[in-house]
């Protein structure tokens, strides 16, 4: 019996080695062996991680930090952007499978009704207005996948998990130091086109923004619980104003002193209050010193704050902008109260390298509204959608903040980590539209999952408790 079953392994070796060998010898023929070979990878690695579904959230979240690098620096084509869909598909699937064999409570059911009800009411409005299925499903794969994918986190991953993600977030964060110096002193690269690890794409350093509020958050959190020295809080600061300064992230520097505001605000007063903010003002001068050298003209004044986010456009003159995009909006396109509050529909105003409605065709070029996530999002889904939309972050921040007392004191830092981002997620929608964009709103949407994982595990080890007594 044994030998049969040996003999049956080896010939499907040999097969599957002829078929292997026989396609690379094709693909050298035709000059597409890089693509075979990343097939070839992609469907080992898949193959590795079906046997542990968490794996593939682990592979996303790498993957989504470093592909644009790859793309930008090593020249490789755009559509691997797309394995960030393939990954999400898998973890989703699992987790169905996952979560109806264990039955297990997953403590999602209010940020998840109110997502259903914001795609729910996208959908009908995109019936009302007769917006072509394909936009539609084209606004599905830019947003759902998000919040499918911070289901699967809730479901496959443990607070185990969350603590390594985060500890591979360090080793990221600094290789990202390296990558960004090499970036900004040797390669020449400035402002929108330094990202790090992110890459050197127009635009890339919103995805490195968010990073680096993810970390920052993160370590905040970790030293006013006295799980961090106060010299490493001050040298991730320095660092992650360092990065701000090269790349001109100016709106780091007002997320800083927001996260900081909040760390203080969720933490008893000690002496690390003083300490943080001694530190944090001794990084902030030296980074706006930093920043005015190579960009200079700004002093971060009130004034000059509104001044940047009110006046004129987001790039360009014609350009929608920050503060009144909304006002805008509402005045001359979102006429008549059904689309004042219902918008045009999930779809009406998308665009991608494939096709475009026939809004943006239109409008897109001179507004540039789908720089701005709350701009785009109230134009398809009008005042309802955008209240939906951002009321998903702020009742992932209420649970996580109700969830970080129910949990022991290593979990319950996790809890707050993702309660201050999911404050400074709000802020993002309203700064640029880097929660549509892969690199950065699977990270994001990551974070958010934290609290319910740790939830979830709480309320598993009590039921263990409970049946054991």
């Amino acid at each position: 019996m044994q030998r049969k079953i040996s003999f049956k392994q080896a010939a499907v070796c040999i097969i599957g080695f002829i078929i292997t060998a026989g396609i690379l010898l094709f693909g050298i023929k035709e000059d597409i062996v890089g693509l075979e070979a990343a097939l070839f990878a992609g469907t080992g690695i898949l193959l590795i991680a079906s046997r542990e579904p968490s794996w593939l959230i682990y592979l996303q979240i790498i993957y989504c930090s470093f592909n644009k690098l790859i793309i930008s620096q090593f020249g490789a084509p755009d559509m691997i952007n797309y394995a960030t869909d393939i990954l999400m598909i898998f973890s989703f699937f699992f987790a169905i499978k996952q979560l109806y064999e264990r039955r297990e409570k997953t403590y999602i059911l209010i940020p998840m009704i109110i997502a259903a009800a914001f795609f729910l009411l996208g959908t009908v409005s995109a019936m009302l207005h007769q917006v072509p299925v394909l936009l539609t499903l084209w606004s599905y794969r830019n947003l759902l996948r998000f919040f499918l994918f911070f289901f699967s986190c809730v479901v496959l991953l443990n607070s185990k998990d969350a603590k390594n993600m985060l500890k591979i977030f360090t080793f990221m964060f600094w290789l990202n130091f390296i990558v960004v110096s090499v970036q900004f002193w040797i390669q020449d690269y400035k402002q929108d086109n330094l990202g790090g690890i992110f890459g050197t794409d127009m635009g890339c350093n919103g995805h490195l923004n968010t990073f680096l509020c993810i970390y920052l958050a993160y370590v905040c959190v970790q030293y006013m619980a006295r799980r961090m020295s106060f010299v490493y809080f001050l040298i991730v600061s320095g660092a992650s104003l360092y990065i701000a300064a090269l790349s001109e992230l100016k709106f780091l520097f007002i997320e800083y002193v927001f996260i900081l505001f909040m760390s203080i605000l969720i933490s008893r007063f000690s002496f690390r209050v003083v300490l943080m903010v001694i530190g944090a003002g001794i990084g902030l001068f030296i980074g706006l010193q930093l920043f005015n050298t190579y960009f200079p003209g700004w002093e971060f004044t009130v004034e000059q704050i509104m001044d940047y986010a009110g006046t004129g456009g987001y790039s360009t003159e014609t350009d929608l902008n920050r503060i009144t995009a909304l006002q805008t909006v509402s005045q001359y396109f979102l006429r008549g109260t059904q689309n004042l509050l219902f918008g045009m529909g999930l779809g009406s105003c998308e665009t991608s390298s494939y096709f475009q409605s026939t809004f943006f065709l239109q409008y897109g070029e001179r507004l540039h509204y789908n720089y701005l996530l709350h701009a785009f999002t109230l134009l398809e889904t009008g005042w309802i959608g955008l209240i939906l939309f951002l009321g998903f972050f702020v009742s992932v921040g209420t649970l996580a903040w109700k969830y970080s007392k129910a949990v022991p004191s290593d979990r319950k830092t996790l809890c707050l980590t993702a309660m201050i981002m999911a404050a400074v997620c709000l802020t993002q929608c309203f700064y640029n539209n880097a929660l549509r964009v892969e690199n950065s709103g699977y990270l994001a949407f990551f974070v958010l999952a934290i609290p319910f994982i740790c939830r979830k595990e709480e309320g598993r080890e009590t039921c263990w408790i409970r049946k054991k007594s």
